[in-house]
């Protein structure tokens, strides 16, 4: 993984809505930083990388074989 995405246990509720957060990222006319669902990553215009955010991936628990 690069610095554009990290690896989370569960998906936190974003902060503006009831939805799953899929980015913790900088809300630019804000300035500060939130967790957000798709639909309020792109409303607010919010981008990924160094400074600017991050996408949110679930960790997938392989099964024992």
């Amino acid at each position: 993984m690069s610095n554009t995405s990290v690896t989370v246990a569960v998906l936190p509720k974003c902060d503006f809505c009831d939805n799953q957060a899929h980015y913790d990222a900088k809300i630019p006319m804000y300035g500060s930083w939130a967790n957000v669902c798709e639909r309020h990553f792109k409303r607010f215009g919010c981008s990924v990388g160094l400074g600017k955010g991050q996408r949110l991936v679930l960790k997938v628990d392989k099964p024992n074989t």
